[in-house]
């Protein structure tokens, strides 16, 4: 798979006939960090609202998401400072939630900003 150097923002979009349970959210934030490496510090957190339910967890290199729609609308992102194989997570979350006619997008993020952090923080060492 391709696995990003920087800092990524991998976004999954598609829709389910089965809606996601609490549970299969609470499993599928943990088969995340478990297949990429992270570390969850807070959460899953679960907010409903009238028109959509999310989960959300503060992950120590950034969050995960989840937010769900009536009609079985499933939209996902997995941002993450720790490089990770982009491709291999989408197909991950489009089985994990058995995803019909889905998209993904990955957004490197940090460009310029990357390069000048590690300069900044290579002195400090």
């Amino acid at each position: 798979g391709q696995v990003v150097g920087k800092a990524s923002h991998l976004m999954v979009d598609g829709f389910t006939a089965t809606p996601p349970t609490d549970a299969k959210i609470r499993d599928f934030f943990a088969d995340v960090v478990k297949k990429v490496g992270l570390h969850i510090i807070a959460g899953p957190f679960f907010f409903r609202c009238d028109s959509h339910q999310a989960a959300f967890a503060v992950i120590a290199e950034s969050h995960i998401a989840v937010t769900w729609f009536p009609g079985g609308l499933v939209l996902t992102e997995l941002f993450s400072c720790k490089p990770f194989d982009a491709i291999g997570m989408a197909s991950f979350v489009v089985q994990a939630f058995d995803l019909e006619h889905w998209e993904h997008r990955v957004i490197e993020r940090m460009g310029i900003g990357w390069s000048v952090y590690q300069s900044l923080t290579a002195q400090q060492e």
